[in-house]
C-alpha cells in the first residue's frame, strides 16, 4: 500500500515514513533478514528530507536509530518530532520506547500517560508494560501487558515482556506458560536474535533478560560462546536471506569464517552445508558433489549436537535430493520427534513422503504444519501442499494452491511446471501449452534432460509419467 502511494507520488513524505515504520516492525518481529536496517533508515531519512516540518518522519527516524543502537541520535530525532507537534500521541510513545531502552523508564511512563490523555485510543500498553518492568513495578507491567495481548494476541513483544515480568515477580510457572504460548504463535523466535538486536543501552539488562528467558524455556538456536563467531554467522544469515546466488556465496564465506573462529560451532557447519544445498536446489547445478558436501557438513554438525531438530531436518532434505528416501524419512521423523512444534520439520517430512509415493500422509502433515505456524504464508508450504494434491490426482485443489503462489510470485518456475503437467494430464492442452510457454519465458534454456536428475521420485514410473506430461505440453 505504501509502496503504491510512493509510486503515485514519489515526494509523499508521510508514505516514506509509514513504509519505514512498517518495515521496522517486520524487521523486529518477523523477518530480520528480509531487508537491512540501513534500507529502513534510508526510507525514514528520505521522509525527513521531503518534509522536515512533519512530525511522523522524525519519530520514525528515532525508532530506527534506536534499533541501530544509536541512542543519542534516536532521542534527538524523537524529540524533534515532539517539538514540531506537542500533541502528537505517537511521537510521545516513540520517544518513550527509546527512553526505556536507554535506561530512563520513569520518564517513559510519563510520556505514555500523556499520549493516552491526548489519544485514549492509543493505549500503548506494551510500551507501558516494558517501562513498568524496568522500574520494578512487575504487577503493573503484567496488567498492562495482559491488556495489550487481549487486544492483539499476536503482539509478540507482549509475550516477551510478560514472561520477563512473571519471572521477575517470582511467578515461574506463569513465565513458562507465557513462553510456551509465545513459541506456539512464533515458532522461529530464539534467544540468538534477541541477543544481537535488543537495543538496551545497559548490557547488564540485556544479559539478565536473556538469562531469565532461558530459564523460562526459550532456546538458543545458533549457540556459541564466541561472540565474534556469532556475529559472522548472523552476517551470513543476512546475506543468505537475499536469496540470490551472490548472497549465497557471501553467506558461505561468512559461515566459513564463523567456523574458523569457533571450530566446534555446530550451527555454522549446518548453515554452511545449507548453502551447498541451495546451490543445487535454486541455482540449477547438477553437480552431485554439492549434495555430498552438504551432507558431510550436516553430519559434522550432528556429531557436535545430535539433539537439534533442524540439523536432522536439513539432512532429510539433502538425503531426499540424493534419492536416499529411507534415510530422508528417518531424519525427517527424527526432526519431528526432537521438536514436535517445529512446523518446518513437518513440511520437509511431507515433501519426502510426497516423492516417496505417500502423498495422503504428506497432506496430513502439511495441515499440522499450518496449525503450528499459522502466520507463515510463504510459497514453500503452499508449494509442497499443491504438489501433494497433484500426486493424489486432486487437481482442482492442487491448481488452487499453485495459483495462490502465482498471485504473489508469477515467475515461480516450479509452479508453472506442475501446472503444465496437471493440465496436460487432464486433457487441457491449450492451458498446458500456455504454462510451458511460461516455463520457457522464465528459463529459455530449460530442458527435461537437466530436470530429470533433480526430481527425487522414488517410483521411476511416476517420474516418467510426470516428464511425459511435460513433453505433451510442449517442453523438450
Amino acid at each position: 500500500m505504501f509502496e503504491k502511494a510512493i509510486e503515485l507520488d514519489p515526494r509523499y513524505a508521510a508514505a516514506y515514513a509509514a513504509l519505514s515504520r512498517t518495515q521496522l516492525a517486520e524487521w523486529i518481529f518477523w523477518a530480520p533478514f528480509q531487508r537491512s536496517l540501513d534500507q529502513i533508515l534510508a526510507l525514514a531519512q528520505r521522509a525527513v528530507e521531503l518534509d522536515d516540518a512533519l512530525p511522523l518522519p522524525h519519530s520514525v527516524l528515532g525508532n530506527v536509530y534506536l534499533w541501530k543502537k544509536q541512542h543519542d541520535q534516536a532521542i534527538a530525532a524523537a524529540e524533534r518530532g515532539l517539538a514540531l507537534d506537542a500533541n502528537f500521541a505517537y511521537g510521545h510513545v516513540a520517544l518513550a520506547d527509546i527512553l526505556t531502552f536507554a535506561g530512563r523508564p520513569e520518564e517513559a511512563i510519563g510520556l505514555i500517560e500523556k499520549a493516552r490523555r491526548l489519544d485514549p485510543a492509543h493505549s500503548a500498553d506494551a510500551s507501558l508494560g516494558h517501562a513498568y518492568l524496568l522500574t520494578g513495578r512487575y504487577e503493573e507491567a503484567i496488567a498492562a501487558l495482559k491488556r495489550a495481548l487481549s487486544r492483539d494476541p499476536n503482539l509478540f513483544v507482549g509475550y516477551w515482556f510478560m514472561a520477563l515480568s512473571y519471572s521477575e515477580a517470582g511467578r515461574e510457572e506463569e513465565a513458562w506458560a507465557t513462553v510456551r504460548e509465545f513459541l506456539r504463535r512464533q515458532p522461529d523466535v530464539s534467544l540468538d536474535g534477541a541477543k544481537l538486536r535488543l537495543p538496551y543501552r545497559d548490557p547488564a539488562i540485556e544479559a539478565r533478560h536473556l538469562d531469565l528467558m532461558q530459564k523460562a524455556g526459550m532456546k538458543w538456536r545458533w549457540p556459541t560462546d564466541n561472540a565474534e563467531a556469532f556475529g559472522s554467522l548472523w552476517s551470513g544469515l543476512e546475506s543468505w536471506s537475499s536469496r540470490t546466488q551472490e548472497g549465497n556465496a557471501q553467506a558461505r564465506q561468512r559461515f566459513a569464517r564463523a567456523l574458523a573462529l569457533d571450530p566446534q560451532y555446530a550451527a555454522a557447519y549446518a548453515l554452511l552445508g545449507e548453502t551447498y544445498l541451495r546451490d543445487w536446489e535454486q541455482y540449477e547445478s547438477n553437480d552431485p558433489q554439492l549434495l555430498e558436501r552438504a551432507s558431510d557438513l550436516t553430519h559434522k554438525a550432528m556429531a557436535l549436537d545430535a539433539s537439534t531438530a533442524w540439523f536432522h531436518r536439513l539432512l532429510s532434505a539433502v538425503s531426499l535430493r540424493q534419492k536416499q528416501h529411507d534415510q530422508a524419512l528417518v531424519e525427517g521423523e527424527r526432526a519431528v520427534a526432537l521438536d514436535p512444534n517445529d512446523a518446518d520439520s513437518y513440511v520437509v517430512l511431507a515433501e519426502t513422503l510426497s516423492f516417496a509415493g505417500q502423498p495422503e500422509k504428506a497432506i496430513g502433515l502439511m495441515e499440522k504444519a499450518r496449525r503450528l505456524n499459522p502466520q507463515y504464508a510463504g510459497d514453500w508450504y503452499v508449494f509442497v501442499l499443491g504438489r501433494s494434491y497433484a500426486r493424489m490426482g486432486r487437481y482442482q485443489e492442487a491448481t488452487a494452491a499453485f495459483k495462490r503462489i502465482l498471485a504473489r510470485n508469477p515467475d515461480h518456475l516450479g509452479v508453472h511446471l506442475n501446472l503444465a503437467a496437471i493440465y496436460s494430464g487432464s486433457g487441457r492442452e491449450e492451458e498446458a501449452r500456455a504454462e510451458a510457454a511460461e516455463v520457457l519465458r522464465i528459463n529459455p534454456n530449460f530442458s527435461l534432460e537437466r530436470l530429470r536428475p533433480r526430481l527425487p521420485f522414488k517410483d521411476p514410473a511416476a517420474l516418467d509419467r510426470y516428464l511425459d506430461a511435460l513433453r505433451q505440453a510442449g517442453l523438450q
